[in-house]
């Protein structure tokens, strides 16, 4: 059958009845899906075949479009969890916020993970999970980790076994002025090819060989790393 990506809202662990917040598509573009509350909500895309959200296979392709929001914030509590994900091909150029008294989780997934811009804002005490298998920073992701960074949000960037992937490339300098915390955690290797630098107290973390298979190195190709 035709398989489309279907939005699933859940509340508190809460699944709520069928149709409600659900919005089949191939691609989320040009909407807006949002709430707020004491505390966030929670929102996972993924595909179907069919309908049945009881039975759901993970997206080979997921997109967000540019123009396209999520927002699962908390007006007096804490943000609430949004993770994208596909078994094969992710694109991001939309924005997803969890923001609160507290931040959030965002995770942005895919064996392939195509980032074209937008913005990412997990809250202050929040955090971003990124995990393709292959991972390169240029300056349009390098923008986007900065701008979460300095809202406060952790941001890790991980990479996965696949082949003779898991690599993490710095193409394109880091900076922020927050406490935030940025985590490289690669299968394989990290190379820091572009500067890396906290003013404001935040850590770096880089995890070459994550999984102890005994192969990953850390290397520095003109970056440096300054906290």
């Amino acid at each position: 059958g035709v398989v489309e990506i279907e939005l699933r809202v859940i509340q508190r662990q809460a699944q709520l009845p069928q149709g409600i917040g659900a919005q089949p598509a191939h691609a989320i573009a040009g909407c807006q899906l949002g709430k707020q509350r004491d505390e966030g909500f929670r929102v996972l895309m993924q595909a179907a075949t069919g309908l049945n959200i009881q039975t759901i296979a993970n997206a080979q392709t997921t997109t967000i479009e540019a123009g396209a929001t999520i927002a699962a914030d908390g007006t007096s509590g804490a943000g609430g969890n949004v993770v994208v994900w596909s078994d094969g091909t992710t694109s991001f150029a939309g924005a997803i916020s969890t923001q609160g008294l507290r931040g959030g989780f965002i995770e942005t997934s895919g064996h392939v993970f195509n980032f074209s811009g937008g913005s990412v804002n997990a809250g202050r005490g929040g955090s971003w999970l990124l995990d393709p298998v292959d991972l390169t920073i240029d300056a349009t992701l390098a923008g986007t980790i900065a701008a979460a960074l300095n809202a406060g949000s952790d941001v890790t960037q991980l990479t996965s076994a696949s082949g003779s992937g898991g690599n993490i490339t710095v193409t394109s300098g880091i900076s922020w002025l927050t406490s935030a915390t940025l985590t490289l955690s690669a299968y394989r290797n990290i190379a820091v090819n572009a500067g890396i630098a906290s003013s404001g107290g935040g850590g770096v973390v880089l995890r070459a060989d994550n999984s102890g298979t005994g192969t990953g190195t850390v290397t520095f190709g003109g970056g440096q790393i300054s906290t």
